[in-house]
């Protein structure tokens, strides 16, 4: 169906609003911003699960002059997530509707449309719950559907690695080969490895985040189809947890280790420093 510019623009231009001068003091009051007119669009069209959002979404990112304007409407979602989790209050995020988090829908448009919007997207998603997540595996199913594996969505699976809510470990194995392959180019391998210590980079910076075990299991996991020396942690562990001096804390090798070292350093280390 085709929606006119004018009222698709209009229609961003009131969440946008409401968001920006504290208007939303309960959660379900943002689904009622929504024209009339185009929520019965929604609920008459033909296609299941079609909500007004999504709805929305899927027309204005037709209009580049209205991507900006996406953009911050994402952006200022995310910050509002931002402030519910640090008053530990994750009942507080955005829902667009019962099942979907406000912002989901145009956040996954944009990083369809735009290369850069990709981060756009990565900064959102880690503000929803991703323990309670309906369509968020779907939505970045889609974006890499569209880009391919490759360095403009290595940050993306690798926040949705270490963040993987109820379904991100099953959704990324089929990935997996995708990117294995690719690695044959040891620039490309660089360049994954890099994602992942800017990983954490960033939550250093912005959490004060120190890596911690599971962090290490999660890296090993992960790091185990790339070197020879990295121990399958699951085999590892069936192998050795009933030794006297086993010790968990201590089973990932030198690769692990200096990964850690060179992220605690501010580094970004590349496939052969690891060796």
């Amino acid at each position: 169906m085709e929606l006119s510019k004018e009222l698709l623009q209009k229609q961003i231009e009131i969440l946008l609003h409401a968001i920006e001068n504290g208007k939303i003091d309960n959660r379900k009051y943002y689904p009622t911003l929504y024209l009339d007119d185009l929520i019965n669009m929604a609920e008459n069209s033909e296609e299941s699960g079609y909500n007004v959002e999504r709805m929305v979404a899927a027309s204005a990112i037709k209009y580049p002059d209205l991507h900006n304007l996406i953009r911050n409407l994402v952006q200022q979602i995310t910050i509002f997530n931002l402030k519910a989790w640090d008053n530990y209050d994750d009942f507080w995020l955005l829902h667009a509707n019962d099942m979907d988090y406000a912002g989901a829908a145009y956040a996954k448009e944009l990083a369809i449309a735009n290369q850069n919007d990709i981060q756009t997207y990565i900064d959102f998603y880690l503000t929803n719950d991703v323990n309670h997540e309906v369509y968020q595996g779907k939505d970045i199913e889609a974006i890499l559907e569209k880009w391919g594996v490759s360095e403009i969505t290595y940050p993306l699976i690798v926040a949705r690695w270490f963040e993987p809510g109820q379904h991100g470990d099953e959704q990324l194995e089929e990935y997996f080969d995708s990117m294995i392959e690719k690695f044959t180019d040891s620039s490309q391998c660089d360049l994954f490895i890099k994602a992942c210590a800017n990983w954490f980079l960033n939550r250093i910076q912005k959490d004060s985040h120190e890596i911690d075990f599971d962090d290490k299991e999660m890296l090993n996991r992960l790091f185990s189809s790339l070197f020879d020396e990295v121990e399958n942690y699951e085999d590892y562990m069936a192998d050795h947890e009933d030794d006297e001096d086993f010790d968990e804390e201590n089973i990932y090798g030198s690769v692990i280790n200096k990964f850690c070292d060179y992220v605690k350093e501010g580094k970004l280390p590349t496939y052969s420093d690891l060796l």
